[in-house]
Protein backbone atom coordinates (compact mmCIF):
# COMPACT_ATOMS: atom_id res chain seq x y z
CA UNK A 1 0.00 0.00 0.00
CA UNK A 2 1.29 3.43 -0.92
CA UNK A 3 2.16 5.69 2.02
CA UNK A 4 -0.28 8.51 2.57
CA UNK A 5 1.19 12.03 2.34
CA UNK A 6 -0.04 13.38 5.63
CA UNK A 7 0.46 16.54 7.60
CA UNK A 8 -0.29 16.70 11.32
CA UNK A 9 -1.02 20.13 12.72
CA UNK A 10 -2.61 21.96 15.64
CA UNK A 11 -6.17 23.17 15.99
CA UNK A 12 -6.33 26.84 14.98
CA UNK A 13 -8.77 28.82 17.14
CA UNK A 14 -9.23 31.27 14.27
CA UNK A 15 -10.40 28.59 11.84
CA UNK A 16 -14.10 27.61 12.25
CA UNK A 17 -13.52 24.54 10.06
CA UNK A 18 -11.37 23.04 12.80
CA UNK A 19 -14.20 23.11 15.34
CA UNK A 20 -16.58 21.61 12.79
CA UNK A 21 -14.18 18.80 11.77
CA UNK A 22 -13.27 17.94 15.38
CA UNK A 23 -16.94 17.30 16.11
CA UNK A 24 -17.81 15.66 12.78
CA UNK A 25 -14.92 13.18 12.78
CA UNK A 26 -15.72 12.07 16.31
CA UNK A 27 -19.48 11.90 15.77
CA UNK A 28 -18.84 9.61 12.80
CA UNK A 29 -17.31 6.82 14.90
CA UNK A 30 -19.38 7.46 18.00
CA UNK A 31 -22.65 7.12 16.09
CA UNK A 32 -21.36 4.00 14.29
CA UNK A 33 -20.41 2.12 17.48
CA UNK A 34 -22.11 3.84 20.42
CA UNK A 35 -23.87 7.16 20.87
CA UNK A 36 -22.79 10.76 21.37
CA UNK A 37 -22.92 11.40 25.11
CA UNK A 38 -23.48 14.78 26.79
CA UNK A 39 -19.80 14.91 27.72
CA UNK A 40 -18.91 14.53 24.02
CA UNK A 41 -21.38 17.19 22.87
CA UNK A 42 -19.92 19.68 25.33
CA UNK A 43 -16.40 19.07 23.97
CA UNK A 44 -17.59 19.44 20.37
CA UNK A 45 -19.49 22.65 21.14
CA UNK A 46 -16.51 24.25 22.90
CA UNK A 47 -13.21 22.50 22.11
CA UNK A 48 -11.31 25.68 22.86
CA UNK A 49 -12.74 25.95 26.38
CA UNK A 50 -13.00 22.25 27.19
CA UNK A 51 -9.60 21.19 25.80
CA UNK A 52 -7.25 23.97 24.72
CA UNK A 53 -7.84 26.43 27.58
CA UNK A 54 -7.02 23.67 30.07
CA UNK A 55 -3.48 23.06 28.74
CA UNK A 56 -4.73 20.41 26.33
CA UNK A 57 -4.11 19.96 22.64
CA UNK A 58 -6.08 19.03 19.54
CA UNK A 59 -4.25 17.75 16.48
CA UNK A 60 -5.50 17.11 12.97
CA UNK A 61 -4.31 14.91 10.13
CA UNK A 62 -4.74 16.27 6.61
CA UNK A 63 -4.16 14.74 3.21
CA UNK A 64 -5.16 15.85 -0.26
CA UNK A 65 -6.57 19.06 1.24
CA UNK A 66 -8.98 17.24 3.55
CA UNK A 67 -8.89 16.93 7.33
CA UNK A 68 -9.32 13.18 7.78
CA UNK A 69 -8.33 12.55 11.39
CA UNK A 70 -8.04 14.10 14.81
CA UNK A 71 -6.99 13.40 18.37
CA UNK A 72 -6.67 15.34 21.58
CA UNK A 73 -4.89 15.52 24.90
CA UNK A 74 -6.89 16.48 27.98
CA UNK A 75 -4.98 17.53 31.07
CA UNK A 76 -6.40 15.58 33.99
CA UNK A 77 -3.98 16.43 36.78
CA UNK A 78 -0.39 17.57 37.10
CA UNK A 79 1.71 15.67 34.51
CA UNK A 80 -1.18 13.32 33.59
CA UNK A 81 -3.10 13.60 30.32
CA UNK A 82 -5.87 11.62 28.68
CA UNK A 83 -5.53 10.75 25.00
CA UNK A 84 -9.08 11.34 23.80
CA UNK A 85 -11.33 11.97 20.82
CA UNK A 86 -9.15 10.08 18.36
CA UNK A 87 -10.85 9.56 15.03
CA UNK A 88 -10.00 8.81 11.41
CA UNK A 89 -12.77 9.02 8.83
CA UNK A 90 -13.82 5.57 7.66
CA UNK A 91 -12.52 5.91 4.08
CA UNK A 92 -8.97 6.51 5.36
CA UNK A 93 -8.84 3.88 8.10
CA UNK A 94 -6.31 1.06 7.92
CA UNK A 95 -3.55 3.22 6.45
CA UNK A 96 -1.58 4.07 9.60
CA UNK A 97 -3.14 7.49 10.08
CA UNK A 98 -4.45 6.78 13.58
CA UNK A 99 -1.00 5.55 14.54
CA UNK A 100 0.61 8.74 13.28
CA UNK A 101 -1.89 10.84 15.23
CA UNK A 102 -1.24 8.77 18.38
CA UNK A 103 2.53 9.16 18.03
CA UNK A 104 2.14 12.93 17.55
CA UNK A 105 -0.03 13.10 20.68
CA UNK A 106 2.56 11.14 22.67
CA UNK A 107 5.25 13.55 21.49
CA UNK A 108 3.08 16.55 22.36
CA UNK A 109 2.50 15.10 25.85
CA UNK A 110 6.27 14.84 26.30
CA UNK A 111 6.62 18.49 25.25
CA UNK A 112 4.07 19.34 27.95
CA UNK A 113 6.22 17.46 30.48
CA UNK A 114 3.63 14.74 31.02
CA UNK A 115 4.82 11.71 32.93
CA UNK A 116 1.74 9.58 32.34
CA UNK A 117 -0.92 9.13 29.69
CA UNK A 118 -4.13 7.18 29.81
CA UNK A 119 -6.84 6.24 27.34
CA UNK A 120 -10.45 5.34 28.06
CA UNK A 121 -11.84 2.99 25.44
CA UNK A 122 -14.13 0.07 24.84
CA UNK A 123 -13.02 -3.51 24.21
CA UNK A 124 -15.37 -3.56 21.20
CA UNK A 125 -12.81 -1.31 19.44
CA UNK A 126 -10.27 -4.11 19.00
CA UNK A 127 -8.17 -2.40 16.34
CA UNK A 128 -7.78 0.71 18.49
CA UNK A 129 -6.87 -1.34 21.58
CA UNK A 130 -4.18 -3.20 19.58
CA UNK A 131 -2.75 0.13 18.40
CA UNK A 132 -2.58 1.50 21.95
CA UNK A 133 -0.89 -1.66 23.26
CA UNK A 134 1.59 -1.60 20.38
CA UNK A 135 2.71 1.80 21.62
CA UNK A 136 3.21 0.87 25.25
CA UNK A 137 -0.24 1.31 26.77
CA UNK A 138 -1.28 -1.41 29.21
CA UNK A 139 -4.39 -2.17 31.22
CA UNK A 140 -4.70 0.16 34.19
CA UNK A 141 -5.92 -0.73 37.64
CA UNK A 142 -7.48 2.71 37.79
CA UNK A 143 -11.08 3.11 36.69
CA UNK A 144 -10.92 6.35 34.75
CA UNK A 145 -13.82 5.47 32.46
CA UNK A 146 -16.76 6.16 34.75
CA UNK A 147 -17.56 9.46 32.98
CA UNK A 148 -18.24 7.64 29.69
CA UNK A 149 -21.11 5.15 29.33
CA UNK A 150 -19.17 3.40 26.57
CA UNK A 151 -15.90 3.18 28.51
CA UNK A 152 -15.12 -0.28 29.82
CA UNK A 153 -11.32 -0.25 29.78
CA UNK A 154 -8.61 2.17 30.86
CA UNK A 155 -5.11 1.85 29.43
CA UNK A 156 -2.11 3.80 30.64
CA UNK A 157 1.47 4.46 29.70
CA UNK A 158 4.32 6.06 31.56
CA UNK A 159 6.40 8.64 29.72
CA UNK A 160 9.27 8.74 32.21
CA UNK A 161 12.67 7.68 30.94
CA UNK A 162 13.17 5.18 33.78
CA UNK A 163 10.01 3.24 32.99
CA UNK A 164 10.85 3.14 29.29
CA UNK A 165 14.31 1.71 30.09
CA UNK A 166 12.76 -1.00 32.28
CA UNK A 167 10.27 -2.00 29.56
CA UNK A 168 13.02 -2.19 26.94
CA UNK A 169 15.24 -4.27 29.24
CA UNK A 170 12.36 -6.67 30.01
CA UNK A 171 11.29 -6.98 26.37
Amino acid sequence: MQEVKLSIFDYDTGNPLHKERFGALNREWLERYFRVEDHDSQSFADPEGKVLAKDGAILFAETEGDIIGTGSLLKMEEATYEVAKMAVTEHWQGRGIGERILLALIERAREKKASRLFIVSNTKLETAIRLYRKHGFADSVENRHSHYERGNITLERSLTRESMDKKQAAG
